[in-house]
């Protein structure tokens, strides 16, 4: 497996980009306004170096409540720069960790939380009327990880992602992938 960082990084910078406009916008997450939804990128951020770090990733809550609108931006950037320097040496892909789906080894942790910033930068997107498609490579990467590791026909109540919804064959990979996590534009 590549390394994952680079992708969480390129992931993420994109996400940034996306932290502004109308926080109260609904979003293609059910019940979740375009502010929670920041909220949870920046705690599954905390997750992901807290899970590496050797950490519970039930230390961290599902999203933060406690951010002011004005930091949200600054506190993203923030999470993923301490992500990324608990994560700057290169054996710690290979340390075994307990994320939220199992014990992994610590690559495998990253590559799924390359997702994250990638679906909801798509929903965020879709609810601001913005450009939806993130980074190709992190987005195609994310695709494939979801495909081997989280297949259409494995998804139950104890699964926190909806069925997969079709999408346009011609869409772009963020697109696909966040249809393949079952995120519907409205």
């Amino acid at each position: 497996m590549t390394d994952p960082r680079p992708l969480f990084q390129d992931a993420h910078a994109w996400f940034t980009t996306l932290i502004s406009g109308d926080l109260g916008a609904p979003t293609p997450c059910a019940d979740w306004d375009v502010r929670t939804v920041i909220a949870h990128v920046i705690a599954s951020v905390d997750r992901a170096r807290v899970v590496v770090d050797g950490g519970s990733p039930w230390d961290v809550p599902v999203f933060y409540d406690d951010i002011a609108d004005a930091d949200l931006a600054t506190r993203h950037q923030e999470a993923v720069q301490r992500t990324l320097a608990s994560w700057a040496e290169p054996s710690v892909l290979d340390r075994l960790v307990t994320a939220p789906w199992g014990t992994v080894p610590a690559r495998a942790a990253v590559a799924g939380w390359v997702k994250e910033p990638l679906v909801h930068g798509w929903d965020i997107a879709v609810a601001l009327g913005l450009p939806s498609e993130g980074p190709a490579a992190a987005a195609e990467f994310a695709l494939a990880d979801a495909a081997q590791f989280l297949p259409a026909d494995a998804r139950d109540e104890r699964t926190p992602f909806a069925a997969v919804v079709e999408v346009d064959p011609q869409a772009g990979p963020t697109e696909r992938l966040a249809g393949w996590l079952g995120h519907a534009r409205r």
